[in-house]
């Protein structure tokens, strides 16, 4: 039976991903069936509009994260006599909401629009662009959406990681993934404690869009949350154990460097597991 730490922890999970998925759909519908990526105007609209209701729900994800680190920290050292309340953390503004939304909205897809209408009409005629240029249409609003539900739950994840650093109780954090995680995360959560917490180089070999500032490396459409850690003896440090266990058993076996080869060999497992 999991710990009422674990249980507490699952459903603050669960509540941060719903509302997250929520937000970045809204977001999402607005700009695929009411803007015209093309005109400077539509999109000006659309970002007027909902920018701030992305900042305002990243704002109450970290308010219900400090509610959950203080629930947290009462199930977990109940009898402490040194007082710390957790308090929610904003990461990000309004104009670094605005630019990441150009970013991967609206500019990659005026880009690939471009590269789609030089294409050369002997070998690719008006009825293939036009099915093209859908086709970027499509994926520029999964972006945003994507980039939305990042931007809304970093709120939390930052809520999390600042207080446990300010905690005189607190040992670290863990990472808590969905039972099966990507690569990429599986393999932040098999460092263990404080996992993804990365110095140095150690970043050099991952894909680029896992590049960013903060500690907590997370990607878009990643619904990993942290957890505050008061023992070594915590259930989800413990069950992370499985990915430790698979990066030691996966990261050395192939020519490429340890990440590829993790990747290749956890993949390759996932894929044989659904069979």
């Amino acid at each position: 039976m999991a710990s009422d730490a674990a249980t507490l922890t699952r459903s603050f999970k669960r509540s941060q991903n719903r509302r997250a998925a929520l937000i970045a759909a809204l977001v999402s519908l607005y700009f695929r069936s009411k803007v015209k990526i093309e005109d400077p105007q539509a999109v000006d609209r659309f970002l007027e509009l909902m920018v701030p209701k992305i900042l305002e729900e990243h704002d109450s994800l970290s308010e219900s994260a400090a509610l959950y680190g203080n629930r947290l920290r009462k199930i977990e050292v109940p009898d402490t006599t040194v007082d710390f309340e957790f308090q929610p953390i904003r990461s990000i503004t309004e104009e670094q909401i605005r630019e990441s939304l150009l970013a991967v909205g609206v500019n990659s897809y005026l880009k690939k629009v471009s590269t789609i209408r030089e294409m050369d009409p002997k070998q690719f005629d008006a009825g293939t662009k036009a099915a093209m240029i859908r086709e970027a249409d499509r994926v520029a609003s999964e972006r945003v959406a994507s980039a939305v539900a990042r931007h809304v739950q970093n709120g939390p994840r930052r809520t999390i990681e600042d207080n446990v650093k300010q905690d005189p109780l607190t040992i670290g954090f863990v990472r808590v993934t969905k039972a099966k995680p990507c690569f990429f995360c599986a393999m932040l959560a098999s460092r263990g404690l404080d996992g993804g917490l990365y110095q140095q180089d150690s970043f050099d070999l991952s894909d680029p869009r896992f590049i960013g500032t903060g500690n907590a490396k997370v990607h878009d459409g990643c619904g990993c949350s942290l957890k505050p850690v008061y023992t070594r003896a915590d259930e989800i440090l413990a069950e992370n154990q499985k990915f430790t266990d698979m990066w030691y058993d996966f990261a050395g076996d192939g020519d490429s460097d340890p990440l590829t080869n993790f990747r290749r060999n956890y993949e390759g497992r996932e894929s044989h597991l659904k069979k």
